[in-house]
C-alpha cells in the first residue's frame, strides 16, 4: 500500500509539474502575443508590423526567411507584399491546391517543397532557400493572403510548428490584415501624392502660361502665400500687400478701400517705377471665409498688362493717324471739287449764251445735250462733296422735282451715235 500511495503521489506531482509548465508556456505565449500586438500598434509601416510579428514567432519557430503573398481575386497570381529576403521581392507565385488549402486557413508543413507544384519551377536563386516550408493563410479585405516561413535545410518544420501557428493565429491574422491595410493605404497615399504633385505642376504650368502672379493675405493684409518671389522683375521684399505701394499713396488707398469692402475687385492698375521698367500690373482679388462665415483674408492675382497697354496706345495712335488722313482726304476732295466746279460753271454759262445765239434746231439739240452732260458732271462733283459731308456727319437730304422721261431721253441721245456705229459695222 505505501508503494501504491507513493506512485499515486508521484503521478500527481508529475501532472502538477506538467500543468505548471503548460501554464508557464501559456503565460509566455500570451505575453509574447501582447508584446507583439503592442509593437504592431506603435508601428509606422508594414515593414515594422512584419518585423514585430517575426520577433514573436522566431522564439517558437526556427525559420531563416519569411514573406507574405497577396492577391485581389481567385483568378490572380499571388504577389509579394513584404519579405525578409531580397530574392523574393516582386516575385509572383502561381496558385495550386497546396496554396488554396493554406489560404483557407490550414497550417501546412512541407518537408520536400520542390515536389509541390507551387515550388517546382522556382528560379534557381530561390530554390535553395525553400528546402523546408511552413505556411498558412488568412482572408483580408482586398482578397487572399499567405504567410510563408522558409529554411534552406530540409525537415525544419514539424507538427509542433503547425501547433504554434494555430495558437498564434489571432496574432497572425491581426498582423497580416494590418500589413495589407497599410500597403493599400500607402498605395493610396502614393497615388494621391502623385496626383497632388501633378496638379501642382499643372497649376504652375497654367500660371506660367497666363503670366499671372498669385497671392494670398490674411485679415491684416500680411502675405500667407505668393507664387513667386518677384513680380515683373520687382522683388517682393515686403510682408504686407499694402506695403508694396508705399511709393504710390493713391493706389495704396484705392486698394485698401477695396479690401475693406470685403467684396470682389478686379483690374486695379498700377505702374512700376520707371527705374524698374515701368511695367503695368493689374490686381484682382476675392475674399475667402471659414466654414462659419468668418473672413479669413483675400486671394487674388496680379497680371502684367504692359503689352495690353502698349497695344491700346498703338491703337489710339493708329486711330489718330486714320482720322488725320481722312481729314486730309476730305480737304483734298473739297478743294478739287471747288477747282473743277469753277471752270465747269464757266462752260455752262457759255453754253447758255451759245443756245441764245440763233442756232438751228440740230445745233440747238447738240448744245442741249452738252449742257445736260455738264449738269451730270456737276452732280457727280456735288456727290463727291456729299461723301465728305457723310463722313463728317453733316450730310442733309433734299428733294427736288425730276422728269424720268427727260432722263431716259438724255441717255438715249447720248448713246444714239455709238449704237448706230455698231449697227453699221
Amino acid at each position: 500500500m505505501p508503494s501504491r500511495e507513493t506512485e499515486t503521489l508521484q503521478e500527481t506531482l508529475l501532472a502538477l509539474l506538467r500543468s505548471q509548465e503548460r501554464e508557464k508556456q501559456l503565460r509566455d505565449e500570451y505575453s509574447a502575443i501582447l508584446a507583439g500586438m503592442s509593437a504592431m500598434a506603435g508601428a509606422n509601416s508594414k515593414r515594422q508590423v512584419f518585423n514585430s510579428l517575426l520577433a514573436v514567432l522566431r522564439k517558437y519557430i526556427g525559420f531563416e526567411h519569411a514573406l507574405v503573398l497577396t492577391r485581389e481575386d481567385e483568378t490572380s497570381h499571388l504577389e509579394e507584399l513584404v519579405t525578409t529576403c531580397t530574392n523574393f521581392e516582386s516575385c509572383s507565385w502561381e496558385v495550386n491546391q497546396t496554396f488554396i488549402r493554406a489560404i483557407n486557413g490550414e497550417s501546412i508543413a512541407l518537408f520536400d517543397p520542390l515536389q509541390v507544384a507551387e515550388f517546382r519551377y522556382l528560379p534557381k536563386d530561390q530554390t535553395g532557400l525553400c528546402r523546408s516550408v511552413l505556411m498558412t493563410g488568412v482572408k483580408v479585405s482586398s482578397g487572399d493572403a499567405l504567410l510563408l516561413f522558409l529554411h534552406s535545410q530540409p525537415g525544419q518544420f514539424g507538427a509542433s510548428c503547425k501547433r504554434v501557428l494555430a495558437r498564434f493565429r489571432p496574432l497572425l491574422e491581426r498582423a497580416i490584415i494590418d500589413i495589407d491595410y497599410r500597403e493599400r493605404l500607402q498605395t493610396l497615399v502614393t497615388v494621391r501624392t502623385q496626383e497632388l504633385l501633378h496638379n501642382q505642376q499643372r497649376f504652375k504650368d497654367f500660371a506660367n502660361t497666363v503670366g499671372d502672379w498669385f497671392w494670398e493675405i490674411d485679415t491684416e493684409y500680411r502675405f500667407t502665400y505668393i507664387s513667386a518671389p518677384d513680380l515683373s522683375n520687382h522683388v517682393i521684399d515686403k510682408k504686407s500687400l499694402l506695403d508694396l505701394f508705399d511709393d504710390d499713396a493713391d493706389f495704396q488707398t484705392k486698394l485698401r478701400n477695396k479690401l475693406l469692402s470685403n467684396e470682389d475687385f478686379e483690374d486695379l492698375e498700377w505702374q512700376l517705377p520707371g527705374n524698374e521698367g515701368g511695367a503695368w500690373i493689374s490686381f484682382s482679388g476675392s475674399p475667402y471665409f471659414s466654414k462659419h462665415g468668418e473672413l479669413r483674408g483675400y486671394r487674388g492675382t496680379a497680371k502684367d498688362i504692359t503689352s495690353k497697354k502698349q497695344r491700346l496706345v498703338e491703337l489710339q495712335q493708329a486711330r489718330q493717324q486714320a482720322e488725320s488722313a481722312n481729314a486730309a482726304k476730305s480737304q483734298f476732295l473739297a478743294m478739287m471739287s471747288h477747282e473743277i466746279r469753277t471752270p465747269l460753271n464757266a462752260v455752262l454759262g457759255l453754253m447758255d449764251t451759245l443756245a441764245d445765239s440763233g442756232l438751228n434746231i440740230e445745233q440747238l439739240k447738240w448744245v442741249n445735250q452738252m449742257e445736260q452732260s455738264a449738269q451730270l458732271l456737276l452732280t457727280i462733283i456735288n456727290d463727291i462733296l456729299d461723301l465728305s459731308r457723310i463722313e463728317s456727319g453733316k450730310f442733309d437730304l433734299y428733294m427736288e422735282p425730276m422728269s424720268v422721261a427727260d432722263c431716259a431721253t438724255l441717255v438715249v441721245e447720248q448713246l444714239r451715235d455709238q449704237a448706230q456705229k455698231k449697227i453699221s459695222i
